[in-house]
């Protein structure tokens, strides 16, 4: 009996722990940071509305060196940009909160960072070479911050590690390969929305229950893993639609393709790697 009190009073004061953060003063200050990228790209919009073609990463015009970095900033119509908008606040909410409570919300905005300069120039590179190789111009102009958000889907990968104290290697390796087993089902045979939601869900949900009777994981670690986890399931499936025609657009699956892969290096590089010896305490 009083194991089970004992119990009880560890999951309240754990939970208790969780919402704590919502009052410090900083956690708000903090946030901001963050908030930077989305009212930039929403002023860019507004200003380049009817100009946007200079923002344009196009293959025809390779003169247009800035198109190189501007194109993730810049959205082709509302639509677009309040898609990218809501993933990237869902992701990266769900993130802060996560490295707030923890101690290590320096990595995120380190990898936040790297992200935001780095990842319009990998995609553009890479639709390049991509598109000389084995396309013959076949990409379409590319404009928006699907890029940046598939990344940050990537960088969500390792937040669950840390989420669910994941501390040995072959735990990591395990959950990765889950994780890109089932994203390559996905892209192999473009199921339904309902279809890859199982697929994605059981392998991962079955492995977490396990690690959770092994490790002892608080129940509202646990909660907040369904959170995050499901973001992350829902906005990768979203990424790569079965259908890649949307109104008059063409939606870029290789970009997402390549954000998705160099969001997971990011993650390793600079989270994983850098703080492996002091992320369990």
């Amino acid at each position: 009996m009083n194991k089970k009190i004992n119990l009880l009073k560890g999951e309240l004061s754990e939970l208790k722990s969780w919402l704590r953060i919502f009052k410090k003063p900083d956690f708000y200050y903090k946030f901001s940071f963050y908030l930077i990228f989305a009212f930039a790209i929403i002023l860019i919009f507004l200003l380049f509305k009817n100009t946007g073609n200079l923002l344009r990463f196009d293959l025809t015009a390779l003169n247009k060196w800035w198109a190189y970095f501007t194109h993730s900033y810049f959205h082709d119509d509302w639509s677009h940009l309040s898609q990218n908008l809501q993933g990237y606040l869902v992701l990266t909410s769900l993130l802060y909160v996560l490295y707030y409570k923890f101690g290590i919300e320096k990595l995120l905005r380190r990898a936040f960072i790297i992200i935001f300069i780095t990842m319009p120039f990998i995609t553009s590179l890479t639709n390049y070479l991509a598109d000389e190789l084995f396309f013959e111009r076949h990409f379409p102009p590319m404009a928006g911050s699907s890029d940046i958000v598939s990344a940050l889907i990537g960088l969500s990968f390792y937040s669950i590690i840390i989420l669910l104290n994941l501390r040995h290697r072959y735990d990591k390796g395990i959950s990765l390969l889950v994780y890109l087993s089932t994203l390559l089902i996905v892209l192999r045979f473009e199921p339904s929305f309902s279809y890859a939601f199982i697929i994605i869900f059981i392998p991962n949900y079955l492995w977490i229950l396990i690690k959770t009777v092994m490790y002892k994981i608080r129940i509202s670690r646990l909660i907040y893993f369904v959170l995050l986890f499901s973001s992350i399931a829902v906005y990768t499936i979203s990424i790569f639609p079965k259908e890649i025609v949307s109104g008059n657009s063409i939606i870029n699956t290789f970009s997402h393709l390549i954000g998705l892969v160099y969001g997971l290096f990011i993650g390793y590089l600079v989270v994983l790697r850098t703080q492996s010896k002091t992320l369990w305490s």
